[in-house]
């Protein structure tokens, strides 16, 4: 999970900045309001199959640019740091480690 939790009262969370950096260099910028799969939508789903009870978990994937291939023209390396920032979250940063087996 991320840096934080919040309920749905405390932001907008169909109009949040999401910002994607690696090793620190900002590779995209993006908006909630451009997600592809909505909170309601993505409740809806999941309602579907499954009972949901307060203080489940959901996650929502990245944002729209949020892998960075496309923009970053390569897959992420060893050692590359990739961050992933929301406006009134918080960011999350983790560091590409090489497989061990």
């Amino acid at each position: 999970m991320g840096p934080c939790l919040v309920t749905p009262d405390e932001l907008d969370y169909n109009n949040l900045k999401m910002i994607v950096r690696v090793n620190g260099n900002v590779y995209a910028e993006d908006n909630s309001q451009d997600m592809y799969h909505k909170f309601p939508k993505i409740i809806a789903r999941i309602s579907e199959e499954e009972y949901l009870y307060p203080g489940d978990f959901i996650a929502s994937g990245t944002s729209p640019h949020g892998t960075a291939q496309d923009t970053i023209g390569r897959w992420l390396q060893p050692g590359d740091v990739l961050e992933l920032e929301i406006e009134g979250i918080g960011a999350i940063r983790n560091q590409v480690v090489k497989r061990t087996e």
